[in-house]
């Protein structure tokens, strides 16, 4: 009976033994084929967002990862999304800048232009204005010259012709100035 006990005993802990190592082998067939597939989503993970990259790279600003990845590497997928979004609106920030300036850039150039004419007219309306002013110092100092020989009329217009050849000296040197400043 002991013998019996023994041997059933026997039997039942072979059984428990080979139930156990099949079990353990069963697990760790398991734990391989979860390892297996961890790196083999890990890799994945890697080649799309290499992939990803040197689009980006290349100057793709609409590259996006929808694939999604296993476990907390798809963190890295969402950061990628939103970093590229981000570079985009970046840029296109600071393309609408670049219109702006290009755009007052344009502006300034127009309005130097325009100044650059009306310099110029500026320019040549003052000559006019000096050669009429010569000629109008030499018709008052005909005029003086006249005057000299009236007697009462030379008088009254003796101080006129001072005060006016005296404004007109001033005129002729602010034109002469004008003149210079211009040139």
């Amino acid at each position: 009976e002991v013998f019996r006990e023994g041997a059933l005993q026997k039997i039942a802990v072979e059984q428990s033994a080979a139930e156990a190592s099949a079990l353990g082998e069963r697990e760790r067939a398991e734990r391989e084929a979860a390892k297996e597939a961890a790196a083999k989503a890990q890799d994945q993970a890697v080649a799309t967002l290499g992939s990803g990259l040197k689009r980006l790279s290349a100057g793709d600003l609409t590259v996006r990862i929808d694939t999604v990845f296993e476990g907390s590497l798809d963190n890295l997928r969402s950061d990628f999304n939103a970093s590229v979004e981000k570079l985009g609106a970046t840029m296109q920030q600071l393309r609408d800048e670049i219109s702006g300036i290009q755009a007052s850039s344009n502006e300034m150039r127009s309005a130097a232009d325009d100044l650059s004419r009306r310099t110029e007219q500026q320019a040549a309306s003052l000559e006019e204005t000096s050669a009429a002013l010569e000629e109008i110092t030499v018709t008052v100092r005909a005029s003086s010259a006249k005057a000299d020989e009236a007697s009462d009329v030379a008088q009254t217009a003796r101080k006129g012709t001072d005060q006016s050849s005296k404004v007109v000296s001033a005129a002729i040197a602010a034109m002469g100035s004008i003149e210079e400043a211009s040139n």
